[in-house]
Protein backbone atom coordinates (compact mmCIF):
# COMPACT_ATOMS: atom_id res chain seq x y z
CA UNK A 1 0.00 0.00 0.00
CA UNK A 2 2.76 2.27 0.84
CA UNK A 3 4.57 1.35 -2.52
CA UNK A 4 1.18 2.18 -3.90
CA UNK A 5 0.85 5.65 -2.32
CA UNK A 6 4.19 6.70 -3.29
CA UNK A 7 4.18 5.42 -6.91
CA UNK A 8 1.05 7.84 -7.06
CA UNK A 9 2.30 10.90 -5.46
CA UNK A 10 5.38 10.15 -7.97
CA UNK A 11 3.10 10.14 -10.86
CA UNK A 12 1.13 13.51 -9.34
CA UNK A 13 4.53 14.98 -9.16
CA UNK A 14 5.23 14.38 -12.70
CA UNK A 15 2.00 15.44 -14.43
CA UNK A 16 2.33 18.94 -12.52
CA UNK A 17 5.79 19.61 -13.35
CA UNK A 18 4.35 18.34 -17.03
CA UNK A 19 1.76 21.35 -16.44
CA UNK A 20 4.25 24.02 -15.17
CA UNK A 21 6.94 23.36 -17.69
CA UNK A 22 5.53 24.97 -20.88
CA UNK A 23 4.51 28.14 -18.54
CA UNK A 24 8.27 28.50 -17.31
CA UNK A 25 9.76 27.44 -20.71
CA UNK A 26 7.69 30.27 -22.15
CA UNK A 27 8.27 32.84 -19.30
CA UNK A 28 12.12 32.10 -20.15
CA UNK A 29 11.85 32.74 -23.60
CA UNK A 30 10.09 36.32 -22.65
CA UNK A 31 12.83 37.29 -20.29
CA UNK A 32 15.39 36.78 -23.10
CA UNK A 33 13.50 37.49 -26.37
CA UNK A 34 14.41 40.94 -27.66
CA UNK A 35 12.25 41.86 -30.67
CA UNK A 36 14.91 44.57 -31.38
CA UNK A 37 16.64 41.59 -32.50
CA UNK A 38 14.43 40.42 -34.65
CA UNK A 39 13.24 41.14 -38.78
CA UNK A 40 9.88 41.58 -39.11
CA UNK A 41 7.94 41.33 -42.62
CA UNK A 42 4.83 43.47 -43.35
CA UNK A 43 2.65 44.41 -46.17
CA UNK A 44 1.03 48.21 -46.84
CA UNK A 45 -0.96 49.80 -49.80
CA UNK A 46 -1.24 53.25 -51.40
CA UNK A 47 -4.08 54.84 -53.25
CA UNK A 48 -4.25 57.73 -55.47
CA UNK A 49 -5.77 60.70 -52.92
CA UNK A 50 -7.19 62.28 -55.97
CA UNK A 51 -8.79 58.89 -57.96
CA UNK A 52 -9.01 56.62 -55.47
CA UNK A 53 -7.41 53.87 -57.03
CA UNK A 54 -4.16 52.27 -56.40
CA UNK A 55 -1.16 54.07 -56.51
CA UNK A 56 1.37 52.32 -59.15
CA UNK A 57 5.88 53.04 -58.51
CA UNK A 58 5.28 55.31 -55.27
CA UNK A 59 8.47 54.87 -53.19
CA UNK A 60 8.86 53.40 -49.81
CA UNK A 61 11.67 54.08 -47.93
CA UNK A 62 11.84 52.54 -43.78
CA UNK A 63 15.67 52.90 -42.18
CA UNK A 64 16.06 51.30 -39.34
CA UNK A 65 18.83 50.49 -36.24
CA UNK A 66 20.50 47.23 -36.90
CA UNK A 67 21.86 45.28 -33.38
CA UNK A 68 24.17 42.27 -34.25
CA UNK A 69 23.93 41.47 -30.33
CA UNK A 70 21.93 41.79 -26.98
CA UNK A 71 25.17 43.45 -25.93
CA UNK A 72 25.24 46.05 -28.85
CA UNK A 73 21.68 46.96 -28.37
CA UNK A 74 22.38 47.99 -24.70
CA UNK A 75 25.40 49.65 -25.81
CA UNK A 76 22.98 52.13 -28.32
CA UNK A 77 25.94 50.77 -30.73
CA UNK A 78 23.88 50.24 -33.67
CA UNK A 79 24.11 50.09 -37.57
CA UNK A 80 21.64 51.91 -39.66
CA UNK A 81 20.18 50.13 -42.55
CA UNK A 82 17.72 50.97 -45.49
CA UNK A 83 15.47 49.13 -47.28
CA UNK A 84 13.55 50.79 -50.61
CA UNK A 85 10.59 49.55 -52.17
CA UNK A 86 8.00 50.39 -54.78
CA UNK A 87 4.20 49.38 -55.18
CA UNK A 88 2.86 47.25 -57.70
CA UNK A 89 0.15 47.28 -59.99
CA UNK A 90 -2.49 46.85 -57.17
CA UNK A 91 -0.55 49.89 -54.82
CA UNK A 92 0.90 46.73 -52.77
CA UNK A 93 4.40 46.98 -50.67
CA UNK A 94 6.33 44.88 -48.66
CA UNK A 95 9.13 45.91 -46.30
CA UNK A 96 11.68 44.15 -44.26
CA UNK A 97 12.77 45.87 -40.97
CA UNK A 98 13.92 45.87 -37.67
CA UNK A 99 11.70 47.39 -34.96
CA UNK A 100 14.01 50.49 -33.93
CA UNK A 101 12.52 52.55 -36.71
CA UNK A 102 14.36 55.72 -37.66
CA UNK A 103 12.64 56.51 -40.97
CA UNK A 104 9.06 55.17 -42.64
CA UNK A 105 8.11 57.59 -45.85
CA UNK A 106 5.92 56.72 -48.84
CA UNK A 107 5.84 59.23 -51.34
CA UNK A 108 6.25 59.97 -55.20
CA UNK A 109 7.11 62.82 -57.71
CA UNK A 110 4.68 65.25 -57.42
CA UNK A 111 2.86 64.39 -54.10
CA UNK A 112 3.19 64.48 -50.50
CA UNK A 113 5.23 62.34 -48.53
CA UNK A 114 3.17 60.37 -46.06
CA UNK A 115 4.39 58.54 -43.00
CA UNK A 116 2.26 55.35 -42.34
CA UNK A 117 1.17 54.38 -38.91
CA UNK A 118 2.57 50.62 -37.89
CA UNK A 119 1.50 48.53 -35.72
CA UNK A 120 3.57 45.50 -34.81
CA UNK A 121 3.15 42.18 -32.27
CA UNK A 122 6.61 41.30 -31.62
CA UNK A 123 6.09 38.10 -29.76
CA UNK A 124 3.41 37.31 -32.53
CA UNK A 125 5.64 38.34 -35.41
CA UNK A 126 2.39 40.14 -36.48
CA UNK A 127 2.61 43.77 -38.93
CA UNK A 128 -0.07 46.03 -39.11
CA UNK A 129 0.38 48.57 -41.61
CA UNK A 130 -2.32 51.73 -42.49
CA UNK A 131 -3.24 51.85 -45.94
CA UNK A 132 -1.91 55.82 -47.30
CA UNK A 133 -3.80 58.48 -49.75
CA UNK A 134 -1.28 60.16 -51.56
CA UNK A 135 -2.47 63.99 -52.33
CA UNK A 136 -0.72 66.48 -54.79
CA UNK A 137 1.17 68.43 -53.90
CA UNK A 138 3.81 71.23 -55.09
CA UNK A 139 6.18 69.44 -52.51
CA UNK A 140 8.43 66.13 -53.65
CA UNK A 141 8.68 63.21 -51.31
CA UNK A 142 12.21 64.18 -51.09
CA UNK A 143 11.59 67.65 -49.87
CA UNK A 144 9.76 65.96 -47.08
CA UNK A 145 12.58 64.07 -46.21
CA UNK A 146 14.68 66.84 -46.21
CA UNK A 147 12.50 68.48 -43.70
CA UNK A 148 12.08 65.65 -41.73
CA UNK A 149 15.96 65.98 -40.58
CA UNK A 150 17.70 63.57 -42.82
CA UNK A 151 21.14 64.46 -42.91
CA UNK A 152 23.10 64.89 -46.79
CA UNK A 153 25.44 61.89 -47.46
CA UNK A 154 29.27 62.98 -47.26
CA UNK A 155 30.35 59.86 -49.12
CA UNK A 156 28.73 56.40 -50.98
CA UNK A 157 27.89 55.70 -54.55
CA UNK A 158 24.60 57.22 -55.49
CA UNK A 159 22.64 57.01 -58.71
CA UNK A 160 20.31 59.34 -59.61
CA UNK A 161 18.03 60.67 -62.77
CA UNK A 162 17.19 64.06 -64.10
CA UNK A 163 15.46 65.12 -67.19
CA UNK A 164 16.04 67.92 -69.38
CA UNK A 165 13.35 70.14 -71.36
CA UNK A 166 13.92 72.86 -74.44
CA UNK A 167 13.14 76.00 -72.47
CA UNK A 168 11.38 77.14 -75.15
CA UNK A 169 8.96 74.84 -76.36
CA UNK A 170 8.57 72.97 -72.89
CA UNK A 171 9.25 69.48 -74.95
CA UNK A 172 11.57 67.22 -73.36
CA UNK A 173 15.07 67.41 -74.58
CA UNK A 174 16.65 64.31 -76.56
CA UNK A 175 20.63 64.16 -77.53
CA UNK A 176 21.30 66.82 -74.47
CA UNK A 177 25.20 66.28 -73.06
CA UNK A 178 25.70 65.68 -69.24
CA UNK A 179 28.78 65.78 -67.85
CA UNK A 180 29.96 65.07 -64.07
CA UNK A 181 33.16 64.51 -62.51
CA UNK A 182 33.51 62.85 -59.25
CA UNK A 183 36.30 61.23 -57.10
CA UNK A 184 37.03 58.25 -54.82
CA UNK A 185 39.78 56.45 -52.72
CA UNK A 186 40.68 53.52 -54.32
CA UNK A 187 41.78 50.49 -52.23
CA UNK A 188 45.55 51.08 -52.39
CA UNK A 189 44.33 54.79 -50.76
CA UNK A 190 45.40 56.84 -53.84
CA UNK A 191 42.62 59.79 -55.05
CA UNK A 192 40.87 58.82 -58.39
CA UNK A 193 38.79 60.81 -61.07
CA UNK A 194 36.20 59.58 -62.86
CA UNK A 195 34.64 61.79 -65.37
CA UNK A 196 30.89 60.28 -66.49
CA UNK A 197 29.27 61.36 -69.76
CA UNK A 198 25.84 60.44 -70.99
CA UNK A 199 22.86 61.58 -73.01
CA UNK A 200 19.47 62.07 -73.00
CA UNK A 201 17.08 59.70 -74.35
CA UNK A 202 13.87 60.56 -76.99
CA UNK A 203 11.59 61.56 -73.32
CA UNK A 204 14.74 63.45 -72.06
CA UNK A 205 15.78 61.42 -69.21
CA UNK A 206 18.80 60.08 -68.17
CA UNK A 207 20.72 58.25 -65.56
CA UNK A 208 24.37 58.97 -64.02
CA UNK A 209 26.05 57.32 -61.18
CA UNK A 210 28.60 58.57 -59.39
CA UNK A 211 30.16 59.18 -55.62
CA UNK A 212 30.70 62.04 -53.20
CA UNK A 213 31.78 64.46 -52.89
CA UNK A 214 31.36 66.10 -56.39
CA UNK A 215 34.17 67.52 -58.34
CA UNK A 216 32.65 69.90 -60.99
CA UNK A 217 28.95 70.70 -61.23
CA UNK A 218 26.74 68.78 -63.16
CA UNK A 219 26.54 70.53 -66.68
CA UNK A 220 23.63 69.81 -69.08
CA UNK A 221 24.33 71.39 -72.66
CA UNK A 222 23.75 71.09 -76.25
CA UNK A 223 24.77 72.97 -79.56
CA UNK A 224 23.36 76.24 -80.08
CA UNK A 225 22.11 76.02 -76.39
CA UNK A 226 23.46 77.55 -73.68
CA UNK A 227 25.11 75.23 -70.64
CA UNK A 228 22.63 75.09 -67.71
CA UNK A 229 23.64 73.70 -64.33
CA UNK A 230 20.97 71.57 -62.51
CA UNK A 231 21.47 71.07 -58.38
CA UNK A 232 21.83 67.46 -57.10
CA UNK A 233 20.28 67.01 -53.84
CA UNK A 234 21.47 63.69 -52.11
CA UNK A 235 19.78 62.27 -48.92
CA UNK A 236 21.44 59.31 -47.08
CA UNK A 237 19.63 56.83 -49.17
CA UNK A 238 18.36 58.64 -52.51
CA UNK A 239 19.09 61.23 -55.09
CA UNK A 240 17.21 63.82 -56.54
CA UNK A 241 18.13 66.18 -59.65
CA UNK A 242 16.70 69.24 -60.30
CA UNK A 243 15.10 69.80 -64.23
CA UNK A 244 16.76 71.41 -66.54
CA UNK A 245 15.77 73.64 -69.36
CA UNK A 246 17.82 74.61 -71.94
CA UNK A 247 17.47 77.94 -73.32
CA UNK A 248 19.08 79.26 -77.24
CA UNK A 249 22.43 80.96 -76.90
CA UNK A 250 21.82 84.93 -78.32
CA UNK A 251 21.45 84.48 -82.41
CA UNK A 252 20.31 80.78 -82.36
CA UNK A 253 16.16 82.20 -81.78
Amino acid sequence: MKKFKRSLSLLLTFCLLLTLLPGLAFAANEASFNPYLHYFWGEGRVYDGVTGEPFEGANVWIAYWYYHSQEDFEDGNGELRSYHTTTDSNGYYNITFKLDIDLFLVGAHGFQAESPQMTVNPHWGRVWIDSVSLQPSLRSDFNAADEAGIEPAAYGRFTGRGSVFNGVTGEPFEGAEIWLSYSFFNEEGYEEWVHVHTTTCVDGFYELSFSMPLASPLTVWAPGFSPEFPEIHVNRWWVMIDDAYLQPEPGNW
